[in-house]
């Protein structure tokens, strides 16, 4: 049972309920592929490249060109987080607070799934017969270290990371998401040549932040992984680890979506319990359609919990 229930009794507080200042919906669901699921681990039939060969001599051999087969394994995972409110907490507030408690979870689920994604990015992904051989994303997916590490982004870091998807062939009509935290957002305003209505022929400056630019969809977030340039002095700065990927480069593959339950529990005196529930997973199917890359910043706070 939540003991601050009592904070919203009629004798202290209004009817209204507020929620406080949070991320509500996941930004990242949207940019990714979606699958749903019905076992642990399923398996993605994958083919690579081939090429195609001269015709050759009249009336020669058929060349056999043999197709490249990859599988890659993706295992889903459940969440759950449950409250209970008590008959008498109902009767001495004045709104029904099973709502904005079943509300509340279920932001906190969605900001899960951003976790999930990013987790899934920057980690492991699993391939072979059996989803056996472990897949780290390349160092040739990564801009980090000295150069990239100790300088905010920009617009000459945007040209490298458009560059690397082009070397690697990637289809003009995947939309390219770059999520990056607040603090590059702000190093790109203050970039002429982003605000610049003759330079950015999409107008980033819509609503006051980026949107659009050199082909990249930026969402802002605040979860991605930082730590100190100096675990002893925190003045010198903190170094953000950012992505780019395009919507084929990332599957969240669902075997339940967000589902909330509101239900008595005779074993708890008929309080009424909200509980809510998910089951999901995430993977990075292709390394060639992922980016990593770091940028300084001066100041920043920790990723905060789901």
């Amino acid at each position: 049972m939540s003991h601050q229930v009592p904070m919203a009794f009629v004798s202290k507080y209004s009817a209204d309920v507020t929620m406080l200042i949070q991320q509500r919906q996941s930004r990242f669901e949207p940019t990714v592929g979606i699958t749903s699921q019905t076992a642990q681990y399923e398996f993605h039939e994958q083919i690579g490249p081939v090429s195609a060969a001269p015709w050759g001599p009249r009336h020669g051999d058929t060349p056999l060109m043999e197709t490249p087969h990859l599988r890659r394994r993706v295992g889903i995972f459940p969440y759950v987080w449950a409250d209970l409110i008590d008959r008498p907490d109902r009767i001495r507030m004045l709104i029904d607070p099973t709502g904005p408690y079943a509300t509340n979870a279920v932001m906190a689920f969605n900001r899960r799934k951003d976790d999930i994604i990013i987790a899934a990015a920057l980690g492991n992904a699993y391939t072979g017969h059996e989803g056996e051989t472990v897949v780290a994303l390349p160092a040739s997916q990564k801009f980090v270290g000295a150069g990239f590490a100790d300088k905010p982004i920009t617009v000459e870091l945007l040209t490298e990371i458009k560059t690397k998807f082009w070397n690697n062939d990637l289809d003009e009509e995947e939309q390219l998401t770059m999520a990056v935290s607040p603090d590059s957002i702000r190093s790109l305003l203050m970039d002429e040549r982003v605000s610049s209505a003759d330079f950015n022929t999409v107008r980033a400056l819509v609503r006051g932040d980026v949107d659009e630019f050199m082909g990249f969809k930026f969402v802002r977030t605040t979860r991605l992984p930082v730590r100190p340039v100096n675990e002893a002095d925190l003045t010198k700065g903190f170094i953000r680890t950012n992505l780019v990927w395009a919507r084929g480069g990332l599957l969240l593959s669902k075997g339940q979506d967000i589902q909330v339950e509101v239900t008595p529990r005779p074993d708890k005196k008929y309080s009424t319990q909200v509980f809510v529930s998910m089951d999901l997973g995430a993977s990075r199917m292709e390394e060639k359609k992922v980016v990593a890359f770091e940028t300084f910043e001066k100041t920043a706070a920790p990723t905060p919990a789901p």
